[in-house]
């Protein structure tokens, strides 16, 4: 299975990739993760103060984007949560979508 991108129900770009190492948590395998592109709502479910690093808020930024638990998470290889951190930072859009339009708006 090769990387793909689509667009759910509210517009929003889902990345979807497979793992190099595929994990089992509680009975369930995972051989590819569902990331959807983040959104102001979705930071503002994370409280920073519930975490005690930056390394565990993204964690669970992760695990909410992915609709996983952030024990799955934590237990990806490095190679696999590199690409996590690569599509978080970067997130690809369906090659359809035009990303090159801008709008402005001027103070009223």
């Amino acid at each position: 299975m090769e990387a793909s991108s689509t667009l759910n129900e509210n517009g929003l770009a889902v990345h979807t990739f497979p793992l190099v190492r595929p994990r089992t948590l509680d009975g369930v395998r995972y051989d590819r993760i569902s990331m959807t592109e983040p959104c102001v709502k979705d930071r503002m479910k994370i409280k920073d103060d519930d975490y005690p690093s930056i390394q565990e808020v993204e964690i669970a930024m992760v695990a909410l984007l992915c609709n996983v638990p952030e024990k799955l998470v934590e237990m990806l290889s490095l190679a696999d949560y590199m690409k996590v951190q690569e599509v978080l930072q970067n997130f690809p859009y369906p090659e359809d979508e035009t990303c090159g339009a801008t709008s402005s708006v001027s103070p009223a």
